[in-house]
């Protein structure tokens, strides 16, 4: 499985992160890319099967499925967030708990052209715990991870919201 290494995990609220797939290899971009970018909602099928198998490939199990918000300006314009959508997929079919736990507290720049000192900052304080997290073992859902910003400050809140264990799985590394 996909465990943070004991050094980093001093410097991190995240248990794990599996990453499914390399954004760079086959279709996996240009898949991405139509569901996010064409809004093309029915391609969130086929990137949640491919979210399953790495769950099951790596003995994820007694979590509850938590997607990464988006800002809502952009869920807005594209009319659905992706991370929700592959959440709900993979809740689905592998039966466990999906919730809507976080939130974005304020919109935030996009993050694909920052450096990560500018994601660190751009993210910080962006997310709220809608309802507690105490005892939860969180599975944190989300399309695409570059430097982890984005999840690392998803996990914090997380775990002072009293999570127990905060791991992620996305579809493909950037």
């Amino acid at each position: 499985m996909g465990r943070t290494c004991e050094i980093c995990r001093r410097h991190s609220d995240l248990h794990s992160v599996v990453v499914a797939a390399h954004f760079g290899i086959g279709p996996i971009r240009s898949l991405i890319h139509r569901l996010k970018y064409d809004k093309l909602a029915d391609l969130a099928e086929i990137l949640g099967s491919i979210l399953v198998s790495a769950a099951l490939r790596n003995g994820l199990r007694d979590f509850v499925v938590v997607p990464v918000p988006l800002a809502r300006q952009r869920e807005k314009a594209r009319g659905f967030n992706q991370s929700e959508l592959l959440a709900k997929y993979l809740s689905n079919k592998l039966n466990v708990a999906f919730v809507k736990m976080l939130r974005r507290n304020r919109n935030t720049a996009s993050q694909t052209k920052l450096t990560r000192e500018q994601r660190l900052l751009n993210i910080k304080n962006a997310f709220v715990v809608q309802r507690s997290a105490v005892g939860d073992n969180i599975l944190l859902i989300d399309d695409v991870i570059t430097t982890g910003a984005t999840l690392e400050e998803c996990a914090k809140v997380l775990k002072q919201a009293g999570a127990q264990k905060v791991s992620a799985l996305v579809v493909a590394r950037g």
